[in-house]
């Protein structure tokens, strides 16, 4: 089952402070799965669980963000690849 929640609840469900979500969001890190009528970002849940747990291991491997960033890009690329 699919599961999108809101900023906040993302926020509370993975136990980051809000700002990082709103951050990852702005730099492209977490990617908003869709917008409610009224504009609210929903999230992919399980997406974003696997994609912040990656993002804290390239960080303790001292990764810049736009470092994290090239790498998760090149990581979609080729799994969509092959």
């Amino acid at each position: 089952m699919v599961v999108f929640v809101r900023k906040g609840q993302l926020a509370k469900t993975l136990n980051i402070p809000w700002p990082t979500v709103k951050y990852y969001t702005k730099v492209g890190l977490f990617p908003i799965a869709r917008k409610t009528p009224n504009g609210q970002h929903l999230y992919h849940l399980e997406e974003i669980r696997e994609r912040y747990e990656r993002v804290k291991d390239l960080k303790r491997q001292r990764h810049t963000i736009e470092e994290i960033m090239d790498l998760l890009k090149m990581e979609t690329i080729v799994s969509q690849a092959g």
